[in-house]
């Protein structure tokens, strides 16, 4: 049966296409990162409260709306407005990627926020661009991580934890057995730490053009204020939100910028999925 809806659908795309050249598309299509991004589409709740809770979009949402931005050849590029940043390194690198994705598409990709930290700087570098909001900052501190001990907390209650620990570098018990980070779970977080801190020097210096040494001394500097960070090579530019439209413009009239939602009706769909078969 899909093999044959599949010609209608290639049909249906077809004549949807034709009209959404009659419209014009935007040059530059924004998006606005405000919280972190679940990997999967979470679980709806159940009705009726389904109503009331909006339904959170996915990081594989955002590469399918980045994708299909990059399949339309009259839009220029993309704007993306940095107010948050996954937080684990593999949904951060994982957006590196789509960015990645959009530039190999002949996408120009600005980065826009009003702070960096290392994460959203991370992101941030693999862009053809980096522009901070006027009396922003770069916070790029390197990396750290918390750890919670609860044996003193437990104890207060007159509870003790009994797990039976065997190796010493096997750590999921210490919270709850522990007062204070024992030397072999030290050793593993340095070693985690240091090898991410690594990862983000890398992806730093290849984006700015830097050497690994520029790349420690420009950590090792900050934390910086705007004109500080453009002055030492940090951003490209100072510049207010309401400003994109004139920087991202090629000629006297600024640039037509339009949110993902705004545009996706005027965007040129792609091909649908092939019938068959996939992982």
């Amino acid at each position: 049966m899909a093999y044959l809806a599949y010609p209608f659908r290639l049909l249906i795309r077809w004549l949807g296409n034709l009209l959404r050249r009659l419209s014009k598309a935007p040059e530059y299509v924004t998006f606005t990162l405000e919280e972190p991004y679940p990997e999967m589409v979470p679980p709806r709740p159940p009705f009726p409260r389904r109503l009331l809770s909006p339904r959170k979009a996915s990081l594989r949402d955002l590469a399918r709306e980045l994708r299909h931005v990059a399949y339309d050849r009259r839009v220029k590029g993309v704007v993306l407005k940095l107010r948050s940043a996954p937080a684990p390194l593999a949904q951060v690198q994982s957006l590196r990627d789509l960015i990645v994705e959009l530039r190999d598409a002949r996408k120009r990709v600005v980065v826009w926020s009003n702070h960096y930290d290392m994460a959203k700087y991370y992101v941030a570098c693999v862009a053809d661009e980096v522009l901070l909001q006027h009396a922003g900052s770069v916070a790029v501190m390197g990396l750290g991580q918390r750890f919670v001990f609860l044996a003193d907390a437990l104890e207060r209650i007159g509870l003790q934890a009994e797990i039976v620990q065997i190796s010493p570098y096997k750590t999921a018990g210490d919270m709850l057995t522990r007062r204070e980070m024992s030397d072999e779970a030290r050793a593993m977080v340095n070693w985690l730490i240091d090898d991410t801190f690594e990862q983000c020097i890398e992806g730093i210096a290849r984006g700015r053009s830097m050497s690994s040494d520029e790349t420690k001394a420009l950590i090792d500097g900050g934390p910086y204020s705007g004109d500080a960070a453009l002055n030492v090579g940090a951003i490209d530019g100072l510049i207010g939100e309401e400003d994109l439209p004139k920087r991202l413009s090629s000629g006297k009239k600024p640039a037509r910028l339009a949110s993902y939602s705004a545009a996706k009706r005027k965007l040129l769909l792609p091909p649908p999925g092939k019938p068959g078969r996939s992982i």
